[in-house]
């Protein structure tokens, strides 16, 4: 008989501490506090990512990576693929991102996480009473949070995620193919909330602040795509309490009054409702599918 276990815990602890500096870019550092030695790291920021040195136990290494996400380039590559693809980190790894059957909702994690991977050992199984021949080759990956320092700086797409808070789905009349496993699809009548969180929001002052957005629908394909269909979509005023329609133009919208959509606990929560005049609309990924983006100030 052979017992196998799915999870197991790892002693110690990645730790990161990320911000985004003036120009936009996410730096900081990454200090590995568990015992394994980490190889080909790589930090994911949207459809942005940079390559790591290796890490060994107790060890620390400074990281800066621009976050990019176009909603427009609806390909929905998947991250990992795109990182360890062509032999990059050995054919090993490559074999092994094949055959991960989660491989393409690595971005469900979050809109910022660190990719690595470790041949030590995890655990000790043996088989019959005797050690188990092995050859390890684990995949490891952490949700990274950022934050906002002191000063004014840029907040570029792909470094902020939303993710879905409330659901009326309804079937769309033309249900298709989703090129991600976690689409929202909305028939005529059905609606979808999303939020975004801000760090720090006691101390930010938002000078401006635009949403990207896609919700493609029949009359769409992904590849062109070029605006929410109107009516669309709209952003919680937490000033007014009330729902505010948003316009776009080659599917992105400024948000008047962007200091009003930020409430403060740091929550700025988007709808989009299919409406008779939209016709069907998915979401297919919310990582990718809604970006904002602004100017802001950390007192």
């Amino acid at each position: 008989m052979v017992a196998l276990r799915t999870t197991y815990a790892i002693p110690g602890n990645i730790v990161a501490h990320l911000w985004v500096n003036t120009s936009g870019d996410i730096e900081g550092t990454i200090t590995n506090g568990t015992p394994l030695h980490l190889t080909h790291l790589a930090v994911v920021a949207g459809e942005a990512y940079s390559r790591l040195t290796d890490l060994h136990p107790g060890g620390t290494i400074h990281i800066s990576v621009r976050p990019d996400t176009n909603v427009r380039d609806n390909h929905y590559d998947e991250a990992l693929s795109d990182l360890y693809a062509g032999g990059a980190a050995g054919s090993r790894i490559e074999s092994a991102v094949k055959t991960l059957p989660d491989v393409n909702v690595a971005s469900m994690l979050s809109e910022v996480f660190l990719a690595a991977w470790t041949t030590d050992p995890l655990g000790n199984f043996r088989l019959d009473g005797s050690p188990a021949r092995r050859d390890d080759t684990d995949l490891l990956l952490k949700p990274l949070s950022v934050d906002f320092h002191p000063g004014t700086f840029k907040l570029r797409p792909g470094t902020l995620g939303a993710y879905p808070l409330d659901m009326v789905p309804v079937v769309p009349r033309y249900a298709c193919c989703s090129p991600s496993v976690q689409g929202i699809y909305l028939g005529g009548g059905g609606a979808a909330v999303f939020e975004f969180d801000f760090p720090d929001p006691g101390r930010l002052s938002i000078h401006s602040l635009a949403l990207d957005a896609f919700a493609g629908g029949p009359g769409t394909t992904y590849n062109g795509y070029s605006d929410m269909p109107k009516h669309a979509a709209s952003v919680f005023n937490w000033r007014t309490r009330r729902w505010q329609e948003l316009a776009f133009h080659h599917a992105r919208s400024v948000l008047p009054h962007a200091d009003a959509v930020v409430s403060p606990s740091g929550a700025m929560l988007v709808r989009i409702r299919a409406l008779p005049q939209t016709g069907d609309l998915a979401v297919f990924d919310a990582h990718h599918d809604l970006q904002v983006s602004g100017t802001m100030t950390v007192r």
